[in-house]
């Protein structure tokens, strides 16, 4: 008998942010789409694919797969139906990156969701945020590297914190830069900070 009241509130309220995140996706793909293009060209196709868990965000469909799941989600003591199990599918050329994805591939998609993030983050409050970069760059080739920071360089505004691994490549991939930059060392647990 709980069980009906709870689906009574979750199902409108899943259908509200169903409908968000596939707005959300269809205003954030362009925004992606442009910056792996910056990054690769037309070399490669990007694709993100919202996954809703329940096909249509409808009353009729969310009742109808909460009642198709009931008694498993009995068993089981918790509801297997709903937002909780939506997803996202990143592609390139229409391929799993997860799977088929070499690692290049992976990172140049991991920071053209950053920069996508970063560019509609700055649309809607009217102020850079801060973009962080961990540890990015080791397995970049030249080319991806000098676009990346052109990027950086040309598009944006705020602070940027990058981490890697090797001083000497931040110093190569920053070193035409307008931008003011300063580096620091961590070495022994102290943090101290490095010639440009």
């Amino acid at each position: 008998d709980q069980l009906e009241l709870w689906n009574m509130q979750m199902v409108p309220l899943g259908i509200h942010i169903q409908l968000a995140r596939e707005k959300f996706t269809a205003l954030f793909l362009p925004v992606f789409e442009e910056y792996f293009r910056k990054i690769v060209s037309e070399q490669e196709k990007p694709f993100i694919r919202y996954s809703p868990n329940i096909a249509e965000p409808t009353e009729d469909a969310w009742q109808q797969a909460l009642a198709e799941k009931e008694a498993r989600d009995l068993i089981n003591q918790y509801t297997g139906m709903g937002i909780q199990r939506d997803d996202l599918q990143f592609q390139i050329d229409q391929r799993s990156v997860r799977n088929f994805g070499s690692q290049g591939q992976q990172k140049t998609f991991v920071i053209s969701l950053k920069l996508a993030q970063y560019a509609l983050l700055q649309q809607q409050k009217l102020l850079p945020p801060i973009l962080l970069l961990d540890d990015i760059f080791d397995i970049l080739d030249q080319y991806r590297l000098a676009k990346i920071a052109g990027i950086l360089d040309e598009e944006v505004q705020g602070q940027i914190f990058v981490t890697d691994t090797s001083l000497e490549r931040m110093r190569s991939i920053f070193a035409s830069t307008q931008k003011e930059v300063k580096f620091f060392a961590v070495k022994e647990g102290k943090v101290k900070e490095a010639s440009r």
